[in-house]
């Protein structure tokens, strides 16, 4: 069996196991509109029987997982733009400006390890979605900075929802800006990209040295939409032309 078709019957079987989750409540409901007369056993019978057969397609997923050996990200090549800005300090002024146009405003500038640090920028929404743009700033990369930067972001997220709930979702565009491609970055920047149940993610990098600018990809699987909107997002922000090279 190929990973492909592996993958298909795990995200298969995950679609489908929350989709019966999330309809145990509707389903309640309208049994309780369209057919009031019901005897609550057998309306608790019905609601039963998803949950079971929710939580069994579940179970079968995660044996699936361990067998299959889960869902891996395979690497997918990286678009490449021309970006004529040459300089980090160049970038963070453009950057300043094009973000504040976007409606974003600065949220925060925190060191990563002992020679890199982290800008942040919010823009801010009660219904719909809100997203952050983070700057990644690093002379080279490595698996640990980057392992340091998702830790960073999770607290930087957890301070935002300060315990209260956020309707909509919380998406990451994360810029990663170094003077040298390493193995880590090309990584990074090559890696399949998977959006999460709620909260979305873009990753784009930038070498200095020779002045290109790397969009990852996502090609299909789940949240494609959510993809392509963070992309778009982002290369009107940095105000890419069409042509990749």
């Amino acid at each position: 069996m190929s990973d492909r078709t592996k993958e298909l019957i795990l995200k298969t079987l995950l679609v489908v196991a929350l989709a019966l989750l999330s309809s145990i409540i509707p389903v309640g409901i309208f049994l309780a509109i369209f057919f009031p007369d019901m005897d609550t056993e057998t309306a608790t019978a019905i609601l039963n029987t998803l949950l079971l057969v929710a939580f069994g397609v579940g179970i079968l997923c995660m044996i699936l997982m361990f067998v299959f050996g889960g869902l891996k990200r395979k690497p997918v090549k990286a678009d490449k733009y021309p970006f004529a800005i040459a300089s980090y300090s160049e970038l963070l002024e453009f950057l300043q400006e094009r973000l504040l146009q976007r409606k974003y405003k600065f949220h925060k500038t925190m060191p990563i390890s002992s020679n890199g640090e982290i800008t942040v920028y919010l823009k801010p929404a009660i219904i719909k979605d809100s997203c952050y743009f983070a700057i990644v700033r690093v002379s080279e990369l490595s698996d640990e900075l980057t392992e340091e930067f998702y830790t960073n972001m999770d607290k930087i997220l957890a301070d935002f929802q300060d315990g209260k709930s956020i309707m909509g979702s919380v998406d990451v565009i994360s810029l990663y800006c170094v003077d040298r491609i390493t193995p880590a970055f090309q990584k990074l920047v090559n890696t399949n990209l998977q959006q999460g149940l709620k909260n979305g993610r873009f990753i784009a990098g930038i070498s200095f040295g020779g002045n290109n600018v790397y969009l990852a990809k996502q090609e299909d699987g789940f949240a494609i939409m959510k993809y392509k909107q963070l992309r778009e997002e982002f290369i009107d922000i940095m105000e890419l032309k069409d042509v990749k090279k």
